[in-house]
């Protein structure tokens, strides 16, 4: 099968980058006015090599120049995105396109970088960001077993047992017709949830689901617009990549301490939990989450209706309220 690598985002991506601790034991994010034009260049020099194709897409607005120069005589493709024109394409989710968060931009990006890949013949692809860098081997790994899985199967970099309904969207693994027909899907829906990783998950979920046509899912898809099953999800439809990609990742220049980012996101769901017992859920997450995996590879779908039961007794419910 064909690889192909969807590099997206600005040239100039000033903000804050990953947590790190300070002197005084605090941790907290640093303010980074980060060029990715070498950054760029240099993850193209890298995975030339290994993917069969790679797309660069990024803005009209920004000063591409370098980029673009040294790109033009090579086999890479790169896209502009005009910001008028996507305004006005993506018009009918009105205001929460202009609200300052860019989740809207990014799977435009995307979007558009797979149909190039499409045109070019590539099956299978991943996504990566312009201010990421991180082991472009390990990454095509992945993607080279993805070529193995089903086409409703999607890696996301790591499953947060603290808050399974959070999809980080730092990289993204999946059959590039899967990609490009999920992302038309969300660019044509509303939002669910405000908070980009959690509207991720929901719009992203809503789409795996009921576009599964293996067996008749009907009755998880009637109570998708009520209820959402992370562990049904996670069993069925997302996967974790290899830690190995994460493990190297750095973003906006500083590398990501991947163990900082661990405990942090576990303060955070404390601070959230309200007194609710969040180390056993913690385990019962991990628990259900294999059992039902092992359950999945035995009996396929047939045990649906248990993961429905089960999802929803355990389930933690972030974001059930939000519109859909």
């Amino acid at each position: 099968m064909k690889t192909g690598l969807v590099i997206q985002g600005p040239i100039f991506s000033p903000g804050f980058g990953p947590y790190k601790w300070t002197a005084n034991g605090e941790f907290k994010k640093e303010y980074i006015p980060f060029d990715s034009s070498e950054n760029i260049l240099q993850l193209v020099k890298i995975a030339s090599p290994i993917f069969d194709e790679i797309v660069v897409v990024t803005w009209s607005s920004e000063y591409s120049g370098n980029v673009k120069r040294k790109l033009m005589s090579t086999n890479i493709a790169f896209l502009e995105c005009n910001e008028e024109l996507f305004l006005s394409e993506m018009s009918h989710l009105g205001h929460h396109v202009k609200n300052g968060n860019h989740k809207y931009h990014q799977i435009y990006t995307i979007n558009l970088g797979t149909k190039e890949l499409l045109k070019r013949d590539c099956q299978v692809m991943a996504k990566i960001r312009t201010d990421h860098f991180l082991d472009i081997n390990a990454l095509h790994k992945a993607v080279k077993k993805q070529a193995s899985q089903d086409f409703s199967y999607f890696g996301a970099p790591y499953l947060n047992l603290f808050e399974l309904d959070r999809l980080t969207d730092f990289y993204f693994v999946s059959h590039c017709h899967t990609m490009e027909k999920l992302t038309q899907a969300y660019l044509s829906d509303s939002q669910i949830n405000e908070d980009t990783h959690y509207d991720y998950f929901y719009k992203f979920t809503k789409y795996l689901v009921s576009h599964d046509n293996r067996n008749d899912n009907s009755f998880i898809r009637n109570q998708l617009s009520k209820r959402f099953f992370t562990y049904f999800v996670w069993t069925s439809y997302l996967y974790p990549i290899d830690l190995k990609v994460f493990k190297s990742l750095s973003w906006r220049g500083l590398k990501v301490n991947h163990r900082l980012n661990y405990w942090i996101r576990l303060f955070y769901t404390i601070k959230c939990a309200k007194g609710k017992l969040l180390i056993p859920a913690v385990v019962f997450n991990f628990f259900i989450i294999n059992v039902l995996r092992v359950f999945h590879r035995l009996n396929g779908r047939s045990i649906s209706f248990i993961q429905y039961r089960l999802s929803k007794f355990l389930n933690v419910r972030r974001g059930l309220d939000a519109k859909d």
